[in-house]
């Protein structure tokens, strides 16, 4: 039995990856930009970093799936190479502990399960790092010149990356290590079982280079993000987790063979009593709100034609497995309930976000909607540049043009103005529009159409 829980924790993450890509729109115009530039390089080819995504377009066209698929795969890819670099050094328990810690981290998640290609510098990363963790392991000499030649093949393939791929944009620095501090859940939770472990593994154990690399490659990265903070490339905010999770496994490893679980119980009861009440809460309001209708509209989750069941449902279940791990005396099994329970979590996330929590971050049902009924009459759309890649990925054109100027729109395009659509994210473009004119409205983003409707939306 104990065999099976193995697999199952192995097979979870990756259905969590390649199952949900297709759930949810796109989010925030990073991932939206990301997905036009797949869609585009894939019908117009080129040279850049897109082209290691574009294939998985140009096989399955461009939907979710296509431009998601990529990152989901690299991802998992990285957990195997996790595992593969650990086993090498002869800690299998830790590489596979470290796989599994780096697939269920939230942040990982939600970059593996996202549009770009960014997920490829992260495995270009790690693997100069595993090359060096093999060159300065013992073992046979071939093995170490094999480990030193592919991590300077893996550096060169990041600083191609790094030269040809977008930065991504930067925050405020504290904003930053506040945003990856996050990211680091569930396990920033067992961060000082880790250390302690690592304590009681003594020096010899800290020195070892499957730790020791790992540990410097983490200070270059919060070094180089604190510095060069919105001047990395993509992927760069989680090019340190493959590392990160190597280190945590090791010292959860070492803490749980000492047999001190005193502390990690307390965490996963602490877990199971913030759970416990949430998804009868959920139940009870979504509920009081469907039957009653006296619930404040600024207190209810989900509207009144969205499925509740699904959040509830994923609630219990990770609770049962919370419980089971809680429960479990043994340290194995107990680190594969727990891993299980995130998953199952992670799993249904992305299906169960409330409308409200989308409106304003995924703008594509709303472009659909708006723009694809008047394409009959082949109107010449124009778009502001915070909303180009937006406008052009949702109806799949290469013709949607660039406003960029002071003037009116119309003089761009050369063309009347009631055969004109204009999508915007800037209020003020509404006053420099003709009259009459149409415009709808969703969050910060603006449509304005002309045609026979009359009525301001």
């Amino acid at each position: 039995m104990k065999r099976y829980y193995r697999y199952l924790a192995f097979a979870l993450p990756a259905v969590l990856y390649v199952g949900t890509i297709w759930q949810r729109p796109l989010f925030f115009p990073a991932e939206i930009n990301a997905a036009e530039l797949l869609r585009r390089t894939a019908v117009a080819g080129g040279n850049g970093v897109a082209l290691l995504g574009s294939w998985s377009v140009k096989l399955f066209g461009a939907n979710l799936f296509a431009v998601r698929l990529p990152d989901a795969l690299v991802v998992l890819l990285t957990a195997l190479l996790i595992r593969a670099v650990a086993s090498g050094c002869g800690d299998r328990k830790t590489g596979d502990a470290a796989a599994l810690i780096y697939l269920t981290t939230f942040f990982v998640f939600a970059f593996g399960t996202a549009a770009g290609t960014g997920a490829f510098f992260t495995l270009f990363c790690f693997g100069a790092v595993s090359g060096l963790i093999r060159a300065f392991s013992g073992g046979k000499h071939p093995v170490r010149i094999a480990g030193g030649a592919g991590a300077a093949v893996s550096a060169a393939l990041a600083v191609w990356y790094g030269m040809t791929g977008e930065a991504f944009a930067g925050f405020v620095l504290w904003k930053t290590l506040l945003f990856l501090l996050a990211g680091m859940l569930p396990w920033l939770f067992f961060a000082p079982a880790a250390v302690k472990g690592f304590r009681l593994g003594g020096a010899a154990y800290r020195k070892q280079p499957l730790f020791l690399i790992p540990a410097a490659a983490v200070a270059v990265w919060l070094a180089a993000v604190i510095l060069w903070n919105g001047r990395l490339p993509d992927g760069a905010l989680t090019a340190g987790f493959p590392m990160l999770a190597i280190l945590t496994a090791g010292g959860l490893v070492r803490y749980g063979e000492a047999g001190d679980l005193v502390y990690v119980n307390t965490v996963l009861r602490s877990l199971v009593r913030i759970f416990l009440p949430l998804p009868l809460l959920l139940f009870l309001l979504q509920a009081a709100t469907r039957f009653t209708g006296k619930v404040p509209p600024e207190f209810v989750v989900y509207g009144r034609n969205e499925n509740y069941f699904m959040p509830v449902l994923a609630l219990v279940v990770t609770l049962v497995w919370l419980r089971m791990a809680e429960r479990e005396y043994r340290q194995q099994l107990k680190f594969v309930f727990f891993c299980v329970g995130v998953a199952f979590l992670l799993l249904a996330a992305p299906g169960s976000l409330p409308q409200r929590m989308l409106r304003g971050v995924a703008p594509e049902p709303f472009l659909g909607m708006v723009l694809e009924s008047r394409l009959d009459a082949e109107p010449v759309i124009v778009a502001r540049p915070g909303v180009h890649a937006a406008v052009a990925w949702t109806l799949k054109r290469d013709d949607v043009r660039l406003w960029t100027g002071d003037g009116g729109p119309e003089e761009l395009a050369g063309v009347p103005s009631r055969t004109l659509v204009v999508v915007t994210d800037d209020r003020r473009d509404l006053a420099k529009l003709p009259d009459p004119k149409t415009y709808f409205r969703f969050g910060g983003w603006y449509v304005v159409c002309y045609d026979s409707l009359k009525e301001k939306r």
